[in-house]
């Protein structure tokens, strides 16, 4: 399995991809907020695997600002898990028994902590 963790955010999200034994296959990068970038991160995940079911992709549930990224991915097949921001706030302390915090660190915490969760759908507006 492979675990992306993504801290959203308005303008631009920030990315990291871990394998099992939570090794960066990828290190942080930068996802602008814009469909073509979504596209790249898709291309970027069917480079290290085309099957999609082997990827959990964590997001942390900030607002509405992942919506848009939250519907590209499942579109395109992925597992996608949304985090509650305070939930990953304590799983980050508990993981680093400090209160580190940046947007690095944050999708790194978001890969682990969405590997220990269940994938779901969520249904938007009209659709």
């Amino acid at each position: 399995m492979y675990y992306v963790g993504i801290d959203v955010a308005k303008q631009f999200h920030i990315a990291c991809v871990l394998d099992d034994s939570n090794k960066y296959l990828v290190k942080n990068f930068r996802i602008e907020s814009e469909i073509s970038e979504y596209s790249q991160l898709n291309s970027l995940l069917i480079n290290i695997d085309q099957d999609n079911s082997k990827f959990i992709i964590g997001l942390e549930a900030t607002g509405t600002l992942f919506e848009n990224l939250y519907l590209f991915l499942k579109k395109q097949g992925y597992n996608v898990v949304l985090l509650n921001p305070y939930q990953t706030t304590k799983f980050r302390e508990m993981d680093t028994m400090k209160y580190v915090k940046n947007d690095n660190i944050d999708s790194q915490m978001i890969a682990k902590n969405g590997a220990n969760r269940t994938p779901m759908t969520l249904q938007f507006g009209h659709q």
